[in-house]
C-alpha cells in the first residue's frame, strides 16, 4: 500500500534526478496530496520501475507530469510510440485496444493522417484498460 511517506521519498529522488526544474514545476512536497491521490493505487515497487525509467531511459530533461509518471510506474508506451506501433499492427494490449477502438473499416480505408489521429484520440482510453487490466493481474 503506498503511503505519504513513499511520496516524500519520491520528492527527493525527482529533486534528486531534475534538480530545481522539479521544484519549480512541483513544490518542495506533495503539500496538496495530489501526486499521492494520483499515485495510490500502485504499489510502492512501480514508483520503482518510473523512478528507473526516469534515471535510464527518458531523454527529457524536464521532469514528467503526474500522467507521464504513472504511465512510466506502469510501462504504458509514449503515446506517439503506441500510435504508430497500433497502426503497424503490433500486438500489445494497448495497441490490440486502439485498433479496436479504431475499427477495422476505418483501419483499411482511412488515410495515415486520419488514422492517427484517431490513434491519438484513443490512446488515453487504452492505457486506461491497459492499467486496469495490469493492475488487477497484481492484486490477485
Amino acid at each position: 500500500m503506498l503511503t505519504e511517506k513513499h511520496i516524500g521519498e519520491l520528492w527527493k529522488r525527482m529533486a534528486a534526478i531534475y534538480g530545481h526544474r522539479w521544484v519549480s514545476s512541483f513544490g518542495e512536497s506533495d503539500l496538496d496530496k495530489t501526486w499521492f491521490i494520483g499515485l495510490q493505487d500502485l504499489e510502492p515497487r512501480l514508483l520503482a520501475v518510473g523512478l528507473e525509467t526516469c534515471i535510464k531511459n527518458r531523454q527529457d530533461a524536464w521532469p514528467p507530469s503526474l500522467p507521464e509518471f504513472r504511465r512510466l510506474c506502469l510501462g504504458l508506451p509514449d503515446e506517439d510510440v503506441a500510435c504508430l506501433a497500433a497502426l503497424r499492427g503490433a500486438k500489445d494490449p494497448i495497441s490490440e485496444c486502439i485498433r479496436k477502438k479504431i475499427g477495422s473499416w476505418d483501419l483499411s480505408h482511412g488515410s495515415e493522417k486520419d488514422l492517427l489521429r484517431m490513434a491519438r484520440a484513443h490512446y488515453d482510453a487504452a492505457c486506461q484498460e491497459a492499467t486496469n487490466e495490469k493492475l488487477l493481474k497484481l492484486t490477485h
